[in-house]
């Protein structure tokens, strides 16, 4: 079993994605009220996401999220590559469901870096206990990267996309039209 980090690790110098950071008084809360958070998250998760789909949709056009998610959106689906991310985390005192505290964030790399930067920081701090740390602060109710990143993870999610719309390519019927592969195999569509 992995022993778990019990001592602080200091945040590296510069905090993921020329992200802004505050220093925030992390106090770890008890797990009992962390875990009733938790399990109303999946309902607050899916009134957030249909809360977004109900408005102009532009900011989520832009980041290449296709009219079939936003509707899927409507029932609380979260987009493929995305995530529902609280901005000041429900294990902390100060971390709540409120829509305020919630941003639609694509899950890497800004998602999966936030965590990075932030996890070991709280590494190890105990129920009740606190500890300053530098927390990144993304602003919701969809994040805006700094500069053209938005444009650059817009136009690779629907490439992405365009790739795994391509037909399904029957290697087996290419391989029997090329006399690869004998008849008796089963391969292709012979007479």
């Amino acid at each position: 079993m992995a022993r778990r980090r019990t001592r602080f690790v200091p945040p590296k110098a510069d905090p993921p994605h020329d992200m802004e950071t505050i220093e925030y008084r992390y106090r770890r809360r008890a797990r009992k009220e962390y875990r009733e958070l938790k399990g109303q998250f999946t309902k607050v998760r899916g009134d957030f996401l249909n809360d977004l789909a109900q408005f102009p949709t532009d900011e989520l056009k832009a980041w290449g999220i296709r009219d079939s998610e936003i509707d899927a959106m409507r029932d609380g689906i979260v987009p493929e590559g995305f995530s529902v991310h609280h901005i000041k985390p429900l294990d902390c005192t100060g971390g709540t469901n409120e829509f305020k505290n919630l941003v639609l964030i694509p899950q890497k790399p800004y998602h999966d870096a936030i965590h990075a930067y932030l996890n070991p920081q709280v590494a190890g701090i105990s129920i009740s206990r606190e500890r300053t740390v530098r927390l990144p602060v993304v602003s919701g109710p969809v994040y805006k990267p700094p500069g053209d990143e938005l444009a650059a993870f817009a136009t690779a999610r629907r490439d992405a996309w365009r790739g795994r719309r391509q037909p399904k390519i029957n290697v087996g019927a290419i391989a029997y039209s090329q006399g690869l592969v004998p008849k008796a195999f089963g391969m292709g569509g012979g007479k």
